[in-house]
């Protein structure tokens, strides 16, 4: 088949998915934007290798996109199967109008997605933009909720492995406690009780809250770790001093193989999320050998975490339970489980599924 992907912008997890693909399927990728506004320039580091285009067009806020580039190409060029991971922009939505039109057939490959409750006009709009989709992919049992909820049909929804991390990324054994002694004395850490959080530093990973939670229950022999850059991050560092909380440190963006260092550290991965559409910090912190206790608002979370066995899951907002998690935790020794579920979540498996869906959709065209 002759396959074309519509992605918003060369995010390094995508560019990894494609690079595989590349290799046995004739894939050609249209780029919306070369970055979003809201990621440092580091975050784009991973090479192309597979043919591609970047549209010409307006950039709106962190991720919009004005452009009839989707629609010219698709007019110029004749796929098999043409799949839009998004359909929000302005560029994507103009496209899949002129798909419908036009009776062009077009697959919905999405990452995730929360039902929220939502002005009628938008909900009717995502539903005809969803519902006329011939194929969708989806990375879990919610996503599918998700786009069964805006008219998908549910036998045309294939369920795919996703992950960030090759196998040979994953630890092959938990760091010992003298090992992760070592690592942090490198690092300049304390050397014990070490939580940590690898997220954006913006309002949804809801860690102003985390931080006000850090100071007022936990013991000042516990540490947290903040690791990711953003907007609030003067915000988060005001709080800090003001409140003299010598046990809380922050870290901008950093390299990938610099944050997984920093994972294998520490001791627990705490994700305080009021909405994640996936996740994928959460493989990527059991990879590194570190149960994660994460709130119910992260699809990744609710596909990974098993309680007990690899971390917990809490119920947003609510404290108490997270304190008692964090209490439960100490008592287990989660580390290798981690490793477990990361080996049933790696790039590897998600291409084989990949494989196996579009060769499932080459017989059906």
């Amino acid at each position: 088949m002759k396959i074309c992907i519509v992605f918003n912008h060369p995010a390094p997890y995508k560019v990894r998915l494609f690079n595989e693909l590349a290799k046995k399927h004739d894939i050609f990728v249209v780029f919306e934007r070369k970055a979003s506004s809201g990621r440092a320039k580091n975050f784009y580091n991973e090479e192309i290798h597979f043919p591609h285009i970047f549209l010409k067009g307006i950039n709106v806020g962190e991720e919009n996109f004005i452009s009839n580039g989707i629609k010219t190409h698709l007019k110029q060029n004749k796929y098999d199967l043409i799949i839009m991971n998004g359909y929000s922009t302005f560029a994507e939505i103009k496209a899949i109008k002129y798909m419908i039109r036009n009776h062009i057939p077009y697959s919905i490959y999405v990452n995730g997605g929360f039902i929220h409750k939502e002005r009628t006009w938008k909900k009717k709009l995502k539903t005809n933009l969803i519902s006329n989709a011939q194929f969708y992919f989806a990375p879990s049992v919610e996503a599918k909720k998700y786009l069964t909820y805006y008219g998908a049909k549910e036998e045309n929804i294939y369920l795919y492995t996703y992950s960030t991390i090759y196998e040979n990324e994953i630890l092959t054994k938990p760091l010992l406690h003298d090992e992760k002694v070592a690592l942090r004395k490198k690092l300049d850490l304390p050397t014990k009780n070490i939580f940590i959080c690898v997220s954006r530093f913006l309002e949804s990973k809801n860690l102003t809250n985390l931080i006000y939670f850090f100071i007022d229950y936990m013991p000042k022999d516990n540490n947290l770790i903040l690791l990711g850059g953003g907007p609030l991050m003067y915000r988060y560092l005001q709080i800090i001093r003001k409140e003299k909380a010598k046990n809380i440190f922050i870290f901008n963006h950093l390299d990938r193989n610099v944050v997984f260092d920093y994972l294998k550290a520490s001791d627990i991965f705490l994700f305080p999320t009021l909405e994640d559409v996936y996740g994928h910090v959460v493989n990527e912190a059991m990879a590194n050998g570190v149960p994660v206790i994460s709130s119910d608002r992260a699809l990744a979370s609710l596909k990974l975490i098993k309680n007990g066995y690899n971390g917990y899951i809490y119920t947003s907002g609510d404290k108490n339970q997270l304190l008692e998690d964090i209490k439960t935790i100490h008592k287990k020794n989660l580390a290798m489980n981690c490793l477990k579920t990361a080996r049933e979540n790696t790039i590897e498996k998600m291409i084989a599924d990949h494989d196996h869906i579009l060769e499932v959709i080459s017989k059906k065209l």
